[in-house]
């Protein structure tokens, strides 16, 4: 087992904020451990990018070194995941 893998999601273009900043809109399903019932939710990643986006574009975002404060994920790829 590779002890550097670095965690991926796969989420939605939220929000472009600033020249090298977008908001990620991740969606998870997890199933609950007493009821056994799905539940949805959604969070929002600070992600860093080199080339802009489009708002509402799929992209797969890997955790990196911290960026600035909020930031500690960049997008790897764009376009239909």
């Amino acid at each position: 087992m590779n002890k550097n893998k670095r965690s991926e999601k796969k989420g939605e273009v939220y929000k472009i904020s600033g020249e090298k900043t977008a908001i990620v809109n991740v969606h998870s399903r997890k199933l609950h451990n007493r009821y056994y019932k799905i539940i949805q939710s959604n969070k929002k990643y600070m992600v860093h990018f080199e080339t802009v986006p489009t708002i509402g574009e799929k992209v797969v975002i890997v955790s990196c070194k911290p960026i600035s404060k909020r930031k500690k994920w960049r997008i790897k790829e764009m376009g239909n995941t």
